[in-house]
């Protein structure tokens, strides 16, 4: 079984990617709390469902990540 689908497309002036999950597709990665039953403010999830990135200068994503919102990434 597939663990992830993703492309991506890079060109000279442009970068696209598309991570997405299916029916068919397991979650290719998630977050937990460690050691298992320790709440440290690490809740499980999947951290995209599904999401996509457009770049052109390769810099556009650099001061969104801090504050990134990893439980509703944007599609």
């Amino acid at each position: 079984m597939w663990r992830v689908g993703y492309a991506s497309q890079m060109r000279e002036n442009y970068g696209v990617n598309v991570k997405m999950d299916s029916n068919r597709i397991v979650g290719g990665e998630w977050r937990g709390s460690w050691p298992a039953n320790q709440d440290q403010g690490n809740l499980i999830y999947w951290t995209s469902s599904a999401s996509s990135t457009f770049m052109v200068d390769g810099d556009e994503y650099v001061s969104v990540f801090p504050t990134f919102d990893w439980a509703h990434s944007p599609g």
